[in-house]
């Protein structure tokens, strides 16, 4: 299954919270076609004529249904926004939290990001939040990005938590204390590691939407010369590298940089996942 959710659908069915209303500041159809030019230039640039063709092809009646392709990225986020928005609402919001993730252990070069398997570290995370005690829904996405100053791309999680806060500390103590920034070759510019980052539901359509942007970027880091902290810049990834990460978003599906936990996709809807014991009474 290419998209998880279909947004035409889920409007049909009940009430359809949509992303380019409750966040004004969502992208247009226009922006992801512009998006997509840029890619189709820097791929046709690399040499990638057949990548930059699947873009170019890509339209409202026929989806190439990459996770490389701007307007298939926005189509994904509208269907799974929609079905993320309905699953919060059935629980306590006072509980909920957003959770970042990063795994620095799991850092890689160019040549490894090209063989990274993506299900491999989504089902890392599934054994890690089962042995912390987690009970409730789980669910979010899989983002990469490049570190400059390590020359390393690390993998993170954006999630949502739906009411599983003891957990969390139990995690972040048999888990994420163990997590270790590599050395940045700078060393004036290294970092306290903070692989694990929890916040409140305040703001939920941001936060939402916020689950599965897969937009691979590049972080840069300097010294403000005002407060003489270390700061950090996002931005486009350099022409070599963006290609690369397009090459290999488009190696996978929507699924596959998705992680649910708790909770399986039926009918463009998260529903909680029957528990081993309930599967057994079903089928003694």
């Amino acid at each position: 299954m290419a998209f998880p959710f279909t947004p035409n659908k889920q409007s049909k069915s009940r009430h359809f919270y949509d992303i380019r209303t409750d966040l004004p500041n969502f992208e247009t159809l226009e922006d992801a076609k512009k998006e997509s030019q840029i890619r189709q230039k820097a791929l046709i640039k690399g040499g990638y004529h057949d990548l930059a063709e699947k873009l170019a092809d890509c339209a409202q009646d026929y989806r190439c249904e990459s996770p490389a392709c701007p307007r298939c990225v926005r189509h994904n986020r509208r269907g799974f926004y929609d079905a993320a928005a309905a699953l919060s609402k059935q629980h306590d919001r006072a509980n909920q939290r957003t959770v970042t993730l990063i795994y620095y252990s799991e850092a890689m070069t160019n040549e490894e990001l090209e063989s990274f398997d993506p299900n491999r570290l989504t089902e890392r995370v599934r054994k890690q939040l089962t042995r912390s005690g987690f009970q409730n829904p789980v669910i979010g996405g899989l983002e990469l990005d490049y570190h400059e100053d390590i020359d390393l791309w690390i993998p993170h999680f954006h999630l949502l938590v739906t009411n599983d806060i003891e957990p969390l500390e139990i995690l972040r103590e048999k888990y994420f204390r163990k997590e270790k920034r590599p050395t940045s070759k700078g060393t004036h510019t290294t970092p306290t590691s903070r692989p694990m980052m929890v916040q409140r539901l305040k703001r939920p359509p941001k936060q939402l939407s916020y689950l599965c942007k897969q937009r691979w970027q590049s972080i840069s880091a300097y010294i403000a010369i005002v407060t003489g902290k270390r700061r950090t810049d996002k931005h486009r990834l350099e022409t070599y590298k963006f290609i690369l990460s397009l090459i290999v978003l488009d190696s996978y599906t929507f699924s596959d940089l998705m992680i649910l936990y708790k909770v399986r996709v039926v009918n463009n809807e998260f529903k909680v996942s029957p528990s081993v014991y309930e599967l057994k009474g079903k089928n003694p």
